[in-house]
């Protein structure tokens, strides 16, 4: 069963019962700040009746449903997400002689992204409460996994997205849901959303708003992302985090899943949360160096190739956790982000989305800055594959090598030094 009692704003405080919020907190919202609601739950009641054994193995999402805000059980939908391997990186670890670094690899869940794990507690909640239609903004993975698994659950899904979108994605959306409309701006397809969702009182499984509130259930998804961490690890938490963020739901919810943890005393301790921008555009990045309360809303500097993290706003919630866990945050450029990718791929044989990418290359920055120890033990997440976005790194779009069977100018070929791509770009 679940032990959700109702949301509360991160801000003020304000209480709201289990129900159709999705415009963050009304009580201390002004005209350039909006709060984003959290799921409470009754954790003594929680504590009365869970054990150390539900976080003893990784499990599937639905396996940590007392701490998931759907109180039906024949609500739940799943296509088999969570459960993702966390694989210590001991080549590319060498190479930054960094020895306790390792990856959880998100791309394992069925849409391939993290993604998955926000539809599946979002849409099953959204059959709590009724929902017949769903509505979501996104240029990609948010809106390949709200399709599918509102598909799933037998609900029409409509898609707001960009003309800019990889067209792999909008692939994959068309594949679940049958209206699939690009509009020709970001804030454009939320005054859109926003009326779906009024006039039509159709679902939102994204934000809608100027200062992203998302849907404060899906975010409780990404907190079985810690659950399976501290399973993974023995037992133990990690020192440090690194999440790549846009709107900071993932950031948050995996902040609060460590979190709970303490609450419960399964856990002593909390990682240190380290968010991970583009430097084109990075809100967090910017409110929680300058020490600021707010996240003020960013001018793009230039184009990225990370799109999914290419973001002029982020959630309060994301700056939240950050300073609960006295955390750090930090922007790269393209070319950083892209060496590590090559890195994952030859070192590791990972191929994440570039934005995915980020959280490795930033583990290089920050020990380079002197803030993160090289002994520390460090978890990245990589939230995507690089299926969706194969051509984003040019050495991967060069063709292939075209040869004839001449074994000695092969084997000159191939015992010829090759200078990797990335490192001229």
């Amino acid at each position: 069963m679940s032990y959700a009692e109702s949301l509360i704003c991160l801000n003020c405080g304000t209480k709201y019962d289990l129900g159709w919020y999705f415009q963050g907190c009304r009580s201390c919202a002004t005209d350039e700040f909006i709060s984003n609601l959290t799921v409470d739950y009754n954790y003594e009641k929680v504590k009365e009746t869970l054990t150390h054994e539900l976080f003893n193995q990784s499990r599937k999402l639905w396996g940590y449903e007392d701490l998931l805000p759907v109180g039906n059980k024949n609500n739940f939908v799943s296509l088999g997400e969570g459960d993702t391997p966390l694989i210590k990186a001991e080549r590319l670890g060498e190479k930054l002689n960094f020895p306790n670094l390792y990856i959880k690899n998100e791309a394992m869940n069925p849409t391939m992204s993290y993604k998955d794990r926000l539809a599946s507690v979002a849409v099953s909640k959204g059959l709590d409460l009724g929902a017949s239609r769903t509505v979501v903004s996104s240029s990609g993975n948010h809106g390949s996994a709200a399709s599918a698994y509102s598909a799933r659950a037998g609900l029409e899904c409509l898609v707001f997205t960009l003309a800019s979108a990889p067209k792999v994605m909008v692939s994959q959306m068309k594949a679940y849901a049958r209206n699939v409309v690009a509009v020709s701006s970001s804030e454009g397809r939320w005054t859109l959303m926003k009326k779906c969702v009024e006039e039509l009182h159709m679902y939102p499984l994204s934000t809608f708003t100027t200062w992203p509130t998302g849907n404060p259930y899906g975010v409780e998804g990404y907190k079985t992302i810690a659950y399976e961490i501290f399973s993974q690890m023995g037992g133990t938490t990690p020192d440090f985090v690194f999440v790549p963020v846009g709107y900071g739901d993932g950031l948050y919810g995996i902040w609060k899943g460590f979190h709970e943890l303490t609450q419960l005393g399964i856990s002593k301790s909390v990682p240190r949360m380290v968010s991970v921008e583009t430097s084109a555009g990075a809100p967090l990045h910017e409110a929680y160096r300058s020490g600021s309360n707010r996240i003020r809303k960013v001018a793009m500097k230039h184009s990225t190739a990370a799109f999914s993290i290419m973001t002029s706003v982020c959630g309060f919630h994301a700056l939240y956790a950050l300073k609960q866990s006295s955390g750090l945050s930090c922007a790269l450029d393209d070319r950083e982000i892209l060496n590590a990718q090559s890195d994952l791929g030859r070192l590791e044989g990972l191929a994440p989305e570039l934005s995915s990418a980020a959280s490795v290359a930033a583990v290089n920055q920050l020990i380079s800055e002197g803030e993160v120890d090289r002994d520390s033990r460090v978890v990245c997440i990589l939230t995507s594959t690089a299926l969706k976005q194969i051509d984003a790194n040019p050495e991967w779009s060069l063709p292939p090598i075209v040869v004839d069977p001449d074994w000695e100018k092969v084997r000159s070929m191939i015992e010829s030094p090759r200078q990797n791509i990335t490192e001229k770009a």
